[in-house]
């Protein structure tokens, strides 16, 4: 099953994550999200139950650049968070 990940470091844009995760269940990935995880709980427990799939939650400070994802996904395409040296073939950026 491939693996994506799933980034935000703002405390915004969480109706994107709905649209990311619906197109990884679609296609059966294996979804980790990294974001400011205190200000989504009451979101992802609502998208967890809308779309019935597990999905892991971590702080965005642990996202590391790890192989282990065949893609990861940015939310947007001005989070500062996100280091410049990470970006290779494996990003998709939702502007």
């Amino acid at each position: 099953m491939p693996k994506v990940a799933v980034l935000n470091g703002f405390p915004f844009h969480y109706e994107v994550f709905g649209g990311v995760i619906d197109y990884c269940l679609q296609r059966k990935f294996e979804i980790d999200i990294y974001t400011n995880e205190a200000e989504l709980i009451e979101w992802f427990s609502w998208y967890q139950s809308v779309f019935a799939i597990p999905f892991k939650i971590y702080p965005f400070f642990l996202f590391r650049n790890d192989p282990k994802y065949d893609r990861v996904f940015m939310l947007t395409d001005d989070d500062y968070h996100v280091k410049n040296e990470y970006i290779d073939d494996r990003y998709i950026c939702i502007a």
